[in-house]
């Protein structure tokens, strides 16, 4: 297969999986209203970690199947919301997830007191989150640190994510791919500016594509387990992807 072929296999795949998910979702949320249970905070947190890496998955697929290497932008993303989902989970009280909330408040207060043009007159913004963070910051609370720490703190698995995948996302949203725009024309006797996408898109995508759909895989695992109670079956998904991986992938589009 193509990279290309790869990457709409692979797409295909996750099409249906984004459908099980939305049918998983929907009888969660009846089971919720018949079971009368009150989420927690540390509900509150796992379910909307999810809920970012799912959005951000769909927003993936679309820049993947246009071979954009910028479609790693959102894997990356996906990661880090991964880890600190698990991070979040490990520990059964609310304490781990409130101190991530404190994170994000003081991270929108930092925003806010960088861009003050951004905000209200009187810094309202700014000191609404400064306020959210201190109310938050209760006593044992955990400290939560950047990701790849808390990655490597949580378990050698958590890390290696962080390590592959992680680290892998982040060259085409920082400036580490830089030496892959400049091949083209670098060290060329008759050099020649072509604006696309670098030489090693496709490749890059539908690796990104399959990791990308082990994480949902492990994604739909772990809320059946920890949030929503309920299995989510996709065990002929992941057979279907592991097929795709196993085909040698030749040079095209």
């Amino acid at each position: 297969m193509t990279p290309g072929e790869k990457i709409e296999a692979y797409a295909a795949t996750a099409d249906e999986l984004c459908a099980r998910i939305e049918e998983f979702v929907a009888h969660g949320n009846q089971g919720l209203k018949q079971s009368g249970y009150k989420l927690t905070s540390r509900d509150h947190v796992m379910i909307g970690l999810i809920l970012k890496i799912d959005s951000s998955f769909r927003a993936f697929l679309v820049d993947a199947r246009a071979q954009r290497v910028e479609s790693l932008h959102h894997l990356k993303t996906m990661v880090e919301a991964f880890i600190y989902l698990h991070v979040v989970s490990k520990d059964r009280s609310d304490l781990t997830a409130e101190g991530l909330l404190c994170k994000v408040y003081q991270e929108k207060e930092k925003f806010y007191r960088l861009n003050p043009t951004d905000d209200f007159d009187g810094g309202l913004l700014r000191l609404a989150h400064k306020t959210l963070a201190e109310l938050t910051r209760t006593e044992g609370t955990v400290s939560l640190g950047d990701v790849g720490p808390e990655a490597r703190k949580h378990s050698p698995e958590l890390g290696q994510w962080y390590e592959q995948v992680y680290r892998s996302a982040c060259e085409p949203a920082h400036v580490t791919d830089l030496l892959e725009f400049m091949e083209p024309f670098r060290f060329k006797t008759d050099p020649e500016i072509i604006i696309g996408n670098v030489t090693s898109a496709a490749f890059r995508v539908a690796t990104a594509t399959d990791q990308g759909l082990q994480l949902m895989f492990n994604l739909a695992t772990f809320a059946g387990d920890n949030v929503l109670k309920i299995r989510l079956d996709v065990d002929d998904l992941w057979q279907r992807a592991i097929a795709i991986r196993r085909e040698p992938t030749r040079s095209g589009g």
